[in-house]
């Protein structure tokens, strides 16, 4: 509940967007509403409005509502439209900092293709994530594009993403991120890296190769698994 509390009150940072005339329910609620539903397992506005109808004796007073029927899904969806994506993200990242301020943890960065939804110019949406697997949270998440692409994207960001979790040690990434000025960036927020190179950067493996040919490798600690996609 402590958690639940301080999250509800993180969320207290996000503006109202809409027009004070027409509306029904309080944006607060709504919020709240949207955030129980996809911790449920409900990934649309339909299934979040019935599971609001489901629970609503239970949800009603706890979450802020004062009308005796649940918001409808284009209700919850309309309201939803009009919160600026960096205020939403600056309430939720600002509760899992406060979480974690003082737990040591090392995170994957990963680049994400949402093919379902697209930009402006109607190219799918690219998205960098930070994800402490051991925590099971999105440490961070940030937009990419041809233009802002994905190691350039974690090199704005990596000095406001160490400053946040001062705890974050290790930041483990694929090849794709395998460049100079991002893990000299790294490096310079005391922070370490590790990079796994592949054959599709020939150049940089034999580089690798050469350069460590006198160490001798130990048993790994950890393998990588393929998860099965159905």
């Amino acid at each position: 509940m402590e958690a639940a509390e301080s999250l509800f009150s993180c969320l207290e940072q996000v503006p109202d967007p809409r027009r004070a005339r027409g509306v029904r329910h309080p944006f607060q609620a709504i919020l709240r509403l949207t955030l129980l539903g996809l911790v449920c397992g409900q990934t649309t506005m339909a299934h979040i409005a019935l599971f609001a109808r489901m629970h609503w004796p239970v949800l009603k007073e706890p979450l802020g509502f004062v009308r005796d029927h649940p918001p409808h899904a284009t209700t919850i969806s309309r309201t939803l439209a009009g919160v600026r994506y960096e205020e939403l993200q600056g309430a939720l990242t600002g509760w899992v900092a406060r979480v974690v301020s003082d737990q040591e943890m090392y995170a994957s960065v990963d680049g994400k293709w949402a093919k379902q939804s697209e930009d402006a110019s109607g190219n799918p949406l690219v998205m960098v994530n930070v994800l402490a697997h051991d925590l099971k949270l999105c440490l961070a998440q940030w937009p990419a594009s041809e233009k802002r692409y994905e190691p350039g994207v974690l090199r704005e960001q990596v000095g406001q993403l160490f400053e946040r979790y001062p705890g974050l040690g290790l930041l483990t990434m694929d090849a794709l991120y395998a460049e100079r000025d991002l893990c000299q960036a790294i490096v310079r927020h005391g922070r370490d890296y590790l990079v796994r190179v592949k054959g599709n950067r020939p150049e940089l493996l034999a580089a690798l190769a050469e350069g460590f040919a006198e160490e001798e490798l130990g048993e790994p600690e950890a393998v990588s698994v393929e998860k099965k996609r159905g």
